[in-house]
Order: C-alpha cells, then sequence, then structure tokens
C-alpha cells in the first residue's frame, strides 16, 4: 500500500493547533522502560518553524520538503525552540498502546582522515524515541511495524532516574514522540506508484533556548547546559565536537542561544561502555537574534 500524502493532508496534519509539547520531569524508583511517574508538569508556548517563519504551531515539513534554515528560528529573541526531527526505518519497538518505544535507523555520511588522505563511510545511529498518552498519534504499536520508512516530529526532554540498587540519582534525556507518519517512497512523490528509494535520513534536533551552563572540555570540544523550558525545569546538555575557534566567544550564561544538533548513539555491539545510550551533538551554534545574511 502506497501512502500518498495530498497536501491538504500534510498541512493538516503538521499544522495542527494542538501540537504544544508538555515538558515534564520524572523521577523513577527503578530502571523502566516506559515512564508513569510524573512529578511535574509545565506548558510552555513554543514557537516552531515552518516554510521560513516562525509560528505559534509546530509543524514539520511534508516527505518532499527539507527544513527551513534554523536561523529563523533566531529572528526573535526569547522564543523558545525545542523540536525534533526524525526520517528512518524503524530498527526495533516495544511496548503497548499507552506508551513504548521505536527505535530508528539514521545512517549518516562521516569523513575521517587517515594516513593523510579523507575517507568516507557511513555511520548508523539508532536513536531511541519514546511515546505516550501525550502523543498525538494513536495506535502506533498497530498501526507500524519494523521496517517501515517513518517521519517524526518529537522533542527533547530531561528527567531524573535512580538506582534502586545504589540510590544514584542521574539525569537522562528522552526523545518523545509527537507524531510520526509513513514515508513516501521518491517514486511515490513523484508519480503516485510504489518505490524502493525513500528520502534522505534526517537525524535534526532545533533548540533555542537560555544558556545555563557552559564548559570548554578541551580547546575544541565545548559542553552546553541549555534549558527550553526556561523555568529550569528542563535541562538539556549537548556537546559540541570540533568546535571552531571563537564560537564560544559570545556566549553567556542567561543569554539565548539556538543550536542544531543531531541523536548520536553509542554501538552496543562494541563492548565499550558510555554514561548515556543517547546524547546531543551539536553540529552548529549561534546567539539567538544572530541572523547571517
Amino acid at each position: 500500500m502506497t501512502h500518498v500524502q495530498t497536501p491538504e493532508f500534510r498541512e493538516s496534519f503538521f499544522c495542527s493547533r494542538h501540537m504544544v509539547p508538555r515538558y515534564r520531569v520524572f523521577l523513577f524508583a527503578t530502571f523502566h522502560a516506559s515512564p508513569t511517574i510524573i512529578v511535574a508538569q509545565q506548558k510552555t508556548k513554543v514557537h516552531t518553524i515552518q516554510s521560513g517563519h516562525i509560528t505559534n504551531g509546530t509543524a514539520i515539513p511534508s516527505g518532499k520538503e527539507s527544513l527551513p534554515a534554523i536561523h529563523t528560528a533566531a529572528h526573535i529573541m526569547g522564543n523558545i525552540v525545542n523540536e525534533a526531527i526524525f526520517r528512518g526505518r524503524i530498527a526495533s519497538m516495544r511496548g503497548t498502546e499507552g506508551g513504548g518505544t521505536i527505535v530508528l535507523a539514521c545512517p549518516v555520511i562521516t569523513t575521517t582522515r587517515k594516513g593523510g588522505q579523507l575517507e568516507n563511510g557511513v555511520r548508523t545511529n539508532f536513536p531511541a524515541l519514546s511515546f505516550n498518552k501525550h502523543t498525538i498519534t494513536e495506535d502506533i504499536m498497530k498501526n507500524f511495524k519494523v521496517g517501515n520508512h517513518v517521519v517524526v516530529k518529537g522533542y527533547v526532554q530531561s528527567y531524573l532516574r535512580m538506582d534502586e540498587r545504589t540510590g544514584e540519582v542521574k539525569e537522562m534525556m528522552e526523545v518523545y514522540i509527537r507524531e510520526m507518519l509513513h514515508d513516501n517512497s521518491k517514486m511515490a512523490n513523484a508519480f503516485g506508484v510504489e518505490g524502493r528509494n525513500y528520502p534522505e535520513c534526517q537525524n535534526e534536533v532545533y533548540i533555542s533556548a537560555p544558556l545555563i551552563g557552559i564548559a570548554k572540555r578541551t580547546e575544541s570540544i565545548l559542553s552546553l547546559r541549555l534549558d527550553p523550558s526556561g523555568e529550569r525545569k528542563n535541562m538539556v546538555n549537548a556537546t559540541f565536537f570540533r568546535a571552531p575557534a571563537g564560537v564560544a566567544d559570545g556566549l553567556s550564561i542567561g543569554s539565548q542561544i539556538s543550536l542544531l544538533a543531531m541523536v548520536q548513539t553509542i554501538d552496543t555491539k562494541s563492548g565499550k561502555k558510555a554514561p548515556n545510550y543517547q546524547d546531543l551533538v551539536v553540529l552548529d551554534l549561534a546567539p539567538a537574534g544572530t541572523v547571517q545574511e
């Protein structure tokens, strides 16, 4: 079955006025996969990117379009942006209709220098995306299956998790699904017929929020801490590897910055231990309000 989206369907799906994320902080007594204990909840007005403009909805592009330039999110100082956009193939899924997790395969082309020469390769990240009763898309476990190509819109959220064995409380980052739909193949987009090739994968997180922490780990690695809730109720960490010289010169605690990041996951087959399964890795950033002509 080909999932052909009409322009009217795409507009109504992505431009729903109900797509306002609910930021939550969770405290866990055990390592349960599905969060159930909500200790705080806060609604925050979020402005998002649509067709090169900031809107009060939360639209994302259709399957045939690419995301507008991120500098549009910095036109209005003080507006919070917390948007995650993924396009890829479902690698695994678990849960019930009440909540669960979808893991997407999102390959990315990498470039490394070996023996003085640049070599291209492919690294696949597997972001884990959670859904619950607040997710707008219904019946995810029934309407989607492993192997489906999908487009997902969501947001990042931090929470606290406590290990009942050690009593240690650790801050974790989760990506929550707001909406998800089946992606079209390129042939379906062009001709309305079944195809085998799909649009390029996406793994993009757009945040514009107050900067509440910054540390220079090395000459080229920056650790950033942002508050997408604006009220210290959703504090997110991000790391900028190979940060350009001087990129942090104009940043100060309390100022708002805008960044483009990706969700980078660990290779579970490598046997290497890592603090987190997935982290935010910064690809670009600038002080909010800065527009490059």
